[in-house]
């Protein structure tokens, strides 16, 4: 908490969602109020339970969260993220593809955000992820070409 800014309680629930009850693709947070707070959050739905490892599906979900993450009007906003990102992975000398999925942490601070604003992000980032614990892979994004389908998933296969 080294900015001073906590994160609420419905963060980490929101999370615990996430990763271990499967309830939502991902979820977007902000700071608001001296507190980071949920401020999207995206349920699964049957149609994502079949098509989970179906990479043309996914990518366009991605899209969606891409857009939300962006927030329209509010563009130029830093947010956290936390997305459940499914993946088909084979490693060299695998005869079949694994099904995996990494929770991917990302903290979305665009070139045209205010200093203050990417200051505050910055200096919260580490609260936020403590109170989320282990186990997440962090995305740093300042442009759109980091929120890539393809950038995550370099990122979600590199650990």
């Amino acid at each position: 908490m080294a900015s001073g800014v906590s994160v609420a309680a419905e963060v980490v629930t929101a999370l615990q969602d996430l990763k271990i009850r499967h309830k939502y693709k991902y979820v977007i947070y902000h700071i608001a109020g001296g507190e980071v707070r949920n401020q999207a959050l995206d349920n699964i739905n049957s149609e994502d339970k079949n098509n989970e490892y179906n990479t043309e599906y996914q990518k366009q979900r991605h899209q969606g969260f891409v857009e939300e993450l962006k927030g329209g009007e509010q563009a130029n906003t830093c947010r956290y993220a936390v997305y459940d990102f499914s993946i088909l992975d084979q490693k060299e000398g695998d005869t079949a593809a694994r099904k995996t999925n990494k929770i991917l942490f990302i903290v979305w601070c665009p070139d045209t955000a205010s200093v203050k604003d990417k200051m505050l992000y910055a200096s919260s980032k580490d609260a936020v992820k403590k109170a989320l614990g282990s186990g997440i892979t962090e995305v740093q994004a300042t442009d759109l070409s980091e929120l890539s389908f393809d950038y995550f998933w370099e990122k979600a296969q590199s650990k």
